[in-house]
């Protein structure tokens, strides 16, 4: 299972849409881990990062996970 699902923009379907809904609205109500919506590209780049932590051990792992990247 994924810790985070990321999806991109969409087509969108009108009355498909309507009464099913789009991807990201059935995503967002089946999948048990936080959606990201990414609907374009950035205009520039990023400035600041938040990260949410509940002290944990995986929030830890994530943090080092975090730092790694830059």
């Amino acid at each position: 299972m994924p810790d985070l699902l990321v999806l991109g923009p969409h087509r969108r379907q009108v009355l498909r849409d309507a009464f099913i809904g789009t991807t990201a609205e059935r995503a967002i109500r089946f999948v048990a881990c936080p959606v990201l919506m990414a609907n374009a590209p950035p205009v520039a780049p990023y400035r600041n990062v938040l990260l949410a932590t509940d002290l944990s051990d995986a929030s830890r792992a994530a943090l080092e996970t975090f730092r790694s990247l830059s």
